[in-house]
């Protein structure tokens, strides 16, 4: 529980900062905040978890941005209780506008802690650990948006790797709503997960 609380204030933090340095950003800034629900189903497993997401994208120039996410996610079966928490930052970059379509790449670090509570066993476990993504996004007009992401992190010394398939509608001007279906891959490419993710986004 502490570590949601210090996550939420780090993010209320974020969120204040970006509102203090608006006057320095440069034109057509885009700050999303966004909040919405995750659900893992591994492939092999009985657990399922789910659970609320927040996130932030921080543009810092016309081309640089700055990412972060966290989510708490958990699950209970028969009386024995998981946790699966996440959180993650990443430096990204814009290239290849062709106006209706672009190219991003970010690299930054994740952190993952996981508890489980069995009987009268209690375990936890957590890491750190390299993040990078690479994404093609595609505007088919202003308010429909569909983009593809390759993702590859490190944890507990293990490579794991994810393809993000997003969809985002723009209401209006301040507010868009956006769904998400992942596919999770091993080491090894052995397809092994499934994320669902629906959301919703505040545009300053």
């Amino acid at each position: 529980m502490k570590r949601v609380l210090l996550c939420l204030l780090l993010l209320a933090l974020m969120v204040s900062f970006s509102v203090a340095a608006v006057e320095s950003q440069v034109d057509n800034r885009d700050i999303q905040l966004f909040i919405g629900y995750e659900r893992q189903h591994p492939l092999s497993q009985d657990v399922d978890f789910d659970g609320p997401v927040l996130g932030l994208v921080f543009p810092v120039s016309k081309r640089w941005f700055i990412y972060s996410e966290a989510s708490f996610q958990s699950d209970s079966i028969r009386n024995n209780d998981f946790e699966l928490n996440r959180q993650q930052i990443t430096l990204g970059y814009k290239f290849w506008d062709q106006g209706n379509s672009f190219w991003q790449v970010e690299l930054g670090t994740i952190r993952e802690q996981f508890e489980q509570q069995i009987a009268d066993f209690s375990g936890q476990d957590s890491d750190t650990g390299y993040l990078g993504k690479l994404g093609w996004h595609y505007l088919f007009n202003d308010r429909h948006q569909f983009a593809i992401q390759l993702q590859g992190h490190l944890l507990y010394e293990t490579n794991r790797y994810l393809v993000h398939n997003q969809y985002r509608y723009q209401v209006n001007q301040d507010w868009s709503v956006g769904a998400r279906f992942s596919l999770g891959y091993d080491e090894t490419f052995q397809h092994d997960l499934n994320e669902y993710r629906l959301h919703i986004a505040y545009h300053f």
